[in-house]
């Protein structure tokens, strides 16, 4: 939370206080003054909340962002709502209880919507975090075949021909698509094991023969990958 902020919300209580005071003689139930006092420094203090991230992070003010459009139509609403009660309690002396009951009433269906807007947002983070970690594995798994490959087209005493069908593999490794199924992320392990096994032989100049099976057991599984969602 910004200091400024801070001081910015104590600077507007203070307000608010003041003119509380200057308008004390207009009523005759002190007890509805000091309800609308308090409703003007709700909306005041959520207004803050809502603008300048007062009393939170700016880390998490800003990981909110999202639910912004939610928080302002539910504050503008509120605000209007709480107001119009205020005016409408004092022109028609509307007893207390029932300009309380009104307020009480107001506020719940603000509150509804920021918990609404709150929810919506860890939601979001919930799917982001999924989405971040199955495209972290292809990621991963891109990385390898591509370090493979360059492997294999720098090591000149592989054949051509198999240079060509790794470099297809790794290719057809960005044919994956990211997904966290159980199936998929086991899979995807076999892959990596092939991969490593794959480049290690391609650095200890293996082979032809032991290369290409394992070559062929790489495609197998990637083929296998590719059809799993």
């Amino acid at each position: 939370m910004k200091l400024s902020n801070f001081f910015i919300w104590l600077i507007g209580i203070g307000l608010i206080v003041f003119l509380s005071v200057l308008v004390s003689g207009f009523f005759d139930d002190q007890s509805i003054l000091l309800l609308d006092t308090v409703v003007l420094m709700i909306c005041w203090t959520f207004a803050l909340y809502i603008y300048g991230g007062l009393f939170v992070s700016q880390e998490k003010f800003a990981s909110e962002v999202p639910a912004t459009g939610v928080k302002l139509y539910s504050l503008w609403v509120y605000c209007p709502l709480a107001f119009t009660c205020i005016y409408v309690g004092y022109a028609y002396k509307i007893p207390f209880k029932w300009q309380l009951f009104i307020q009480i009433c107001f506020l719940f269906l603000f509150i509804i919507g920021i918990i609404v807007s709150n929810a919506s947002v860890e939601r979001l983070n919930v799917v982001a975090s999924k989405s971040q970690v199955r495209h972290s594995s292809k990621d991963n798994l891109l990385a390898m075949a591509q370090q493979m490959k360059l492997a294999a087209s720098l090591n000149k005493t592989i054949d051509s021909e198999v240079q060509k069908e790794i470099a297809k593999f790794a290719e057809r490794v960005s044919y994956i698509s990211p997904s966290d199924s159980p199936a998929a992320m086991m899979q995807e392990d076999m892959l990596k094991s092939c991969i490593g096994h794959l480049a290690s032989l391609v650095q200890s100049n293996a082979p032809i023969e032991q290369l290409q099976k394992e070559l062929e057991d790489a495609k197998t599984i990637l083929s296998q990958r590719i059809k799993t969602y």
